[in-house]
């Protein structure tokens, strides 16, 4: 084996050693396979090699099974790598609808507590002024509250929404 490809041989090492991005391992492992393609040793050397370097940064969470060749286990990983994302990927949409699903409950359930007050003003104090029905349109939930508290002991509209 030449210079130029034991340099390229140790450079593969290195990123399979402390690869950022798992996705990149089968092109690297692809390289790995190219360098030392038709040394079956060499082959079978790097692939338990490679196996035990994944197993051990993965803390022990990724167990590949024994492979014959690099080749074998640049298709192994490339598939699990597939499986994976596909899971990451469903496991966050999920949890995107549950947060928005959440969101939302909380924007209508704001927005329901809003008209009742503004239901309540009215029967209680006549028509609202605008400057009043944009206060309420800006609420948060925890000024509605503090303001429905008030609606049936204030004797005026400017009670209702005093600062104190």
């Amino acid at each position: 084996m030449d210079l130029a490809k034991l340099r390229n041989l140790a450079a593969a090492m290195i990123r399979v050693e402390h690869a950022a991005n798992p996705e990149v391992l089968p092109q690297v492992v692809e390289l790995i396979y190219e360098l030392v393609a038709g040394n079956a040793a060499l082959e079978r050397t790097f692939a338990i090699w490679i196996s035990a370097v994944l197993s051990r940064r993965s803390g022990g969470a990724l167990v590949l099974p024994e492979e014959t060749s690099l080749k074998e286990l640049k298709m192994t990983l490339s598939h699990r790598f597939e499986v994976w994302a596909k899971g990451h990927e469903q496991r966050g949409q999920e949890k995107g609808f549950q947060e928005g699903r959440q969101e939302g409950w909380q924007e209508g359930r704001q927005e329901g507590e809003q008209v009742l007050l503004q239901k309540l003003l009215i029967k209680r104090f006549g028509p609202l002024p605008a400057e009043v029905l944009k206060q309420l349109a800006c609420a948060s939930t925890e000024q509605i509250d503090t303001w429905a508290d008030r609606v049936f002991e204030a004797a005026s509209l400017d009670e209702v929404f005093r600062v104190h």
